[in-house]
């Protein structure tokens, strides 16, 4: 751009709204131009020769499927309602089917699915509210095309900002049974990101969480983990400030993925602080529990009652719950 300047002008519409050319701009700014070639079209008419000079010589990026959507859904939407002979203003038309066909239109001109397009939407909306925060989704999107991973993040990032912003509990317990939410570097694809069912966390934020200020004096410690994660659920307990004892593990009835071996079982690792008493040995379980899977790494059920059992009078807590129970305090994202 500096030897020869700029081969190709910035797309404004009439508005001085940008069609396409965020690129070119930030080249500009950059080299601290003061001014910039742009045509200015109205993109309603030339849409569709927009998309066949781009599929020759490169496809929209995510982000000007969004700037698309918003200078030509409205127009559409003016069509249907025309189309159907319904008034501007009417509360009939305000349903979700006449808007989804304007959308579904749009997207189709395009060249893309309508879910797509309101997916790279979300990503580019949570951008301009946040961007420090997203502005580097939607680059990382619009230079991978990869809209469903983008949007999986944005999704995931809202969820643990939720659950972040959750209140801690205060108390003092004898019992801590947790269930983090590990996160997985190579997590399998599709319906089975880990992504998909819930927010992780990273190692970091499970270790820093206050989880020494509930404990007793004596207390012991319940945490779930999966055979890849040993290595994390045992710093996760140190740094809680509990010292690994023993194990039980869950046998579920269905094999399930893994990389050297498939897993048909998960750990749950027991420690201690202080020196908590060990259950009579009419109330010691066995270490194996049988149990069917059920929810996206859902614990058993019987779980509890074995707690309950082997400490039947002391006060307890859950972490990263997923419902409330009766005889507990339960803290999560779903409680």
């Amino acid at each position: 751009m500096t030897e020869i300047g700029l081969l190709h002008p910035i797309v404004i519409n009439k508005q001085n709204k940008l069609i396409a050319g965020r690129r070119r701009i930030e080249a500009a700014k950059l080299l601290d131009w003061k001014d910039i070639p742009a045509t200015v079209i109205d993109l309603d008419k030339v849409i569709l020769g927009e998309r066949a000079e781009n599929e020759i010589r490169k496809d929209f990026t995510p982000s000007e499927w969004v700037a698309i959507r918003r200078e030509t859904e409205p127009t559409e939407i003016e069509r249907a309602k025309k189309r159907h002979g319904r008034p501007k203003n009417s509360e009939k038309f305000a349903g979700f089917s006449d808007s989804g066909n304007a959308l579904d239109k749009v997207a189709h001109a395009i060249g893309t699915s309508r879910t797509s397009l309101e997916k790279a939407t979300a990503v580019v909306d949570a951008a301009e509210r946040e961007p420090q925060k997203y502005n580097m989704l939607v680059e990382e999107m619009d230079r991978t095309g990869k809209v469903d991973k983008a949007y999986r993040l944005l999704k995931s990032e809202e969820k643990r900002k939720d659950f972040s912003e959750r209140e801690f509990p205060v108390g003092k317990f004898g019992v801590i049974y947790a269930d983090p939410p590990w996160e997985y570097e190579f997590s399998q694809s599709g319906s089975r990101t880990i992504e998909n069912h819930y927010p992780s966390m990273p190692l970091e934020e499970i270790c820093n969480l206050p989880t020494m200020a509930l404990a007793d004096d004596n207390c012991i410690l319940f945490l779930w983990a999966t055979s890849p994660k040993l290595k994390q659920a045992l710093s996760v307990m140190d740094a809680w400030g509990f010292e690994y004892k023993t194990n039980m593990v869950w046998v579920k009835e269905r094999i399930g993925m893994g990389y050297y071996a498939r897993q048909q079982h998960e750990l749950l690792l027991i420690g201690t602080r202080g020196k908590p008493p060990t259950p009579p040995p009419e109330q010691r379980p066995s270490s194996i529990i049988s149990s069917p899977r059920t929810e996206h790494s859902e614990k058993p059920e019987e779980t509890y009652a074995i707690i309950e059992s082997m400490y039947p009078k002391v006060p307890r807590i859950e972490l990263f719950a997923r419902k409330n129970r009766e005889g507990w305090l339960s803290w999560g994202n779903q409680v």
